[in-house]
């Protein structure tokens, strides 16, 4: 059994993370705030690569999007 964790990251909410962690690395580095668009830059790269990290690492080759029931 995976978690919740794992299928929301994977699904439209790791896409969300990724888009709006892009789009605050730019908006940092515009107004000069590079630390900050560097860790966001970061995060935005990790919420693109977690599904091969988890497939990698711990095995989740396939991981279906049920209901609690299902």
């Amino acid at each position: 059994q995976h978690g919740a964790i794992e299928r929301m990251l994977q699904g439209a909410f790791g896409s969300l993370v990724m888009v709006v962690a892009g789009l605050g690395a730019l908006v940092s580095a515009a107004m000069g705030s590079y630390k900050a668009a560097i860790v966001m830059l970061l995060v935005a790269v990790g919420a693109f690569g977690i599904r091969a990290m988890l497939s990698a690492t711990m095995g989740y080759d396939d991981i279906r999007y049920t209901n609690a029931s299902g």
